[in-house]
């Protein structure tokens, strides 16, 4: 490949790119591939304008918020007394997957989408009407 017997043949990654910050504000969502070396001693580089990522499910996260509300309890309740077989393992295993669903339901129905409210500024909340007064009974 670059003309080196055995010993000393060298194989070694030197292709590189560089940016300027305000390119890589410019493109913020952009990737660099380096891919193998195959056929000579360079290894071709793929430049990713807008790469997009898999959608990533948000882990579950129980909120303190839920506790001030008075139907929170009921929804535990509720979720946890759903029958199920199997072994207690697996018995509390499906409960707390009962529990964990049925919170993201009822945080949607209640709070709806109060995450997105408070990032809002108070002048923003000003013009929607109030942040966090969307909780329904």
């Amino acid at each position: 490949m670059n003309k080196r017997e055995e010993e000393n043949f060298v194989m070694e990654r030197l292709d590189r790119a560089f940016a300027s910050v305000e390119w890589i504000e410019t493109y913020p969502n952009f990737a660099l591939t380096n891919h193998p070396i195959i056929r000579s001693d360079h290894g071709p580089i793929t430049l990713d304008f807008d790469l997009k990522l898999p959608f990533q499910r948000r882990p579950f996260r129980f909120e303190r918020m839920w506790l001030t509300h008075r139907s929170c309890k009921e929804v535990v309740q509720r979720a946890w007394g759903s029958s199920t077989y199997g072994s207690r393992a697996y018995q509390l295993m499906h409960k707390v997957y009962s529990v964990r669903k049925a919170f993201v339901q009822w945080n949607k129905n209640v709070f709806g989408r109060i995450e997105q409210e408070l990032n809002l500024s108070p002048e923003q909340c000003d013009i929607y009407g109030g942040c966090g007064k969307r909780v329904r009974a």
